[in-house]
Order: structure tokens, then sequence, then C-alpha cells
């Protein structure tokens, strides 16, 4: 069996590094994330990522106007982007709402949703808070209501949506007579409040949203709780890609300035205590990576095995990131906590991914679950 990556793939990574390097760098990103005008991400660089390398379209058909790749090919874009904490809303747009929208049963709406989704031209995002609860089988917060001419209307309230304020299409789970239901609502529809909030992220945009009486059209899925939970593990399944990139930059960064910083005549990185740091940090960065490959494979070959690659690459994966991202900071002593050193952006970024899917300990909850149920 092989276990590496195909010369096709390498190219690409060796492509998506060049252009998170020259076009969507950390120092870019930390700039845009320090400004008061709302824009928390490179939107030129985003429809560069679009048309030149067809990054919002990795995981989309080619008859819907995508690429037509799996999940391992958008691992490899996730974590060479991650390295720079880059991206923008690819995870969100391009993995947690199109992957929910591939497993649609009506063709005619994804027909009209996916091939805009897929060039970069709108995004689209999903209530992250009502998608958990309807993945573990409870009901959603919002209400949906037979409207007017045969249509829906759905009212109440979610918070935390991710680049809702940025989004053209809102995935929204709402209760109808005790069945969850997943409807699309259009960003400009009326009765829709969306409200920016601010982000433990800073790269990162969430928003608030109030809806009364606001128009929204069903969607189909093709079957019930046992699809939607797949197509959220393979949401987290993909997030591990940043993590890793993120936690393999801090790494670099840390050991490139243990060699350098001088205390006592000598490189900090020649004392025991550094040294033993910065190997265990690695230990967990290696074993986090190789639980994220193995979450990709399954997600693209084998959903029986994504039920237990999931849990356990996110556990890993929050786990290695967060220490690594603490060792950066701690490294650099006081220069690390200031806010102009880039490191607050990566510990920030570990921090808000924990929270938007739940942390390490939660994961390793669902893993011990999964397994007692098998």
């Amino acid at each position: 069996m092989n276990f590496g990556f195909s010369e096709e793939q390498e190219q690409f990574r060796e492509i998506v590094r060049r252009f998170a390097e020259q076009r969507w760098s950390l120092e870019g990103v930390s700039t845009l994330a320090g400004t008061d005008d709302g824009e928390v991400y490179d939107s030129k660089a985003w429809q560069q990522a679009s048309a030149e390398l067809g990054l919002a379209g990795l995981l989309v058909p080619e008859r819907l106007g995508g690429a037509g790749f799996g999940y391992l090919e958008m691992g490899v874009a996730l974590e060479e982007l991650g390295r720079q904490l880059a991206g923008g809303p690819l995870w969100t747009s391009a993995c947690l709402a199109t992957g929910l929208l591939l497993e649609l049963a009506d063709e005619e709406a994804l027909s009209e949703l996916m091939p805009p989704l897929a060039a970069g031209e709108q995004l689209a995002t999903v209530d992250v808070a009502g998608y958990l609860a309807v993945a573990d089988g409870k009901l959603p917060t919002l209400e949906a209501r037979p409207g007017e001419a045969s249509g829906w209307q759905i009212d109440g309230s979610c918070a935390h949506v991710p680049f809702a304020a940025q989004s053209d299409l809102l995935l929204l789970w709402a209760d109808h007579e005790g069945d969850a239901v997943l409807f699309a609502v259009v960003s400009d529809a009326r009765g829709l409040t969306i409200k920016q909030t601010s982000s433990l992220d800073l790269t990162r945009s969430v928003g608030d949203l109030v809806l009364s009486a606001v128009p929204a059209r069903r969607l189909a899925l093709a079957s019930g709780k046992e699809l939607t939970a797949r197509a959220l593990d393979r949401a987290r399944a993909a997030m591990t890609a940043e993590q890793v990139g993120a936690a393999e930059a801090c790494q670099e960064r840390a050991i490139a300035w243990a060699k350098k910083r001088m205390q006592f005549s000598r490189t900090i990185g020649s004392f025991q205590a550094v040294k033993h740091r910065l190997a265990d940090g690695r230990l967990y960065l290696e074993l986090a990576r190789s639980a994220a490959y193995w979450a990709w494979w399954a997600a693209d070959e084998n959903a029986a095995e994504l039920v237990e690659a999931a849990p356990l690459a996110r556990s890993m994966c929050c786990d290695a990131f967060a220490r690594t991202a603490a060792d950066l900071i701690h490294l650099h002593g006081g220069m690390g906590f200031t806010w102009e050193h880039s490191a607050h952006h990566y510990y920030r970024r570990a921090r808000s991914q924990s929270v938007l899917l739940g942390d390490a300990q939660q994961e390793r909850q669902r893993l011990a679950d999964s397994l007692l149920a098998g």
C-alpha cells in the first residue's frame, strides 16, 4: 500500500505554497487583521486563488463547474494556506457549506447553487451551532413555517455564524413540527439582520443572525441524520489540515528563533529545557499529521473509518496546534505577547477552531462513543 501523496498532489502542494508565500503571506494577513474596516481577509487573493488555482471548487464535480477533486487535495491546499493563516473563507464556503450542499437530492438546486460557489464568485456559510445540534440528534433553535406562494419562512436567531456578513448564501437548519430541515437563505432577504461581531480569531469573521419571517428555500437531502453527520465529519477532517499547517509553521518559527536568540552568551536553543519543549512539540505535530492524513483519506474513500478518523484527528490536531502556538509565544518571551508580533494570531486561531467545532476533550468523547457503539 502506498501511504504517500502522488506526484501530481505534491506538485499541487508546491503551487499552493508558492501562492501563499507570495500572494497571501502571514504579514499581509496580520496587517489586514489589525484594521477596523471590517475586511478580515484579502478578497483579491481569494479571487485569484479561485480563478487560477480553482480552490473554491476543489470538491465540486466538474458537471457543476468545479475541479472534481477530493479531500486529499483540499487537505493539501488548506495545510499550505494554514501555514500563513491564509485561506479566508475557504474552509467555511468550499468545505463546510459546499460539502453539505453536495449531499442534496435536488439536482435542480445543485445546478443553481453550486457553479457560483465553485467559481469563487459567491460565498456560502452554515449555522454551525444548528448543524452540530442536528448531527447530535437534537432540534435547531430556528423555527420554520409555510409562507406565501408555497414558500417557507424562518424565525429566530443564531449566533457566531462564520463569515456571515461576507456570505451570499446562508445554510440554516430550522425546526418544522419536530423535524430538522435544511434551508437556503440569501443574504439580502427581507427580515434578515446580520451583525458582524468580534471574534477571537482576528483573521476570521463571525456574525449574529436575527430572522423575522425571512423567506427561505427548502433543500432536500439525500438521507437523514447519518448523512448529515458524515458531511460534518468531512468538514472536521478538512479543518485538521489548517491546524497541521499552522502548527508546523509555529514550530519552524520557534526553532528559527531558538537558533538566533542569545542569552548568557549562548543561543537559547542550546538550553536543555528549550530542546525538550521543541522535541515534544515535534512529536505532537507528527502524530497529529499522521492522524490528519488518515482522516482526509477516509473522507474520500471510507466513510466507515471516517467516524473514528475525524474525531481522532481533530483531538490530536487541536492539542498539537494549541501546544505549538503556546510554545511560539513563550519562547519569544515578552515580545511574543505583543500585538505587533504574529504569534498571538496563531494562538487565537488554535483556540477559536476548538470553540467552533469542539475542543480535544469533546472529540475524544466522540471517539469513545463511536468505539462503544461499534
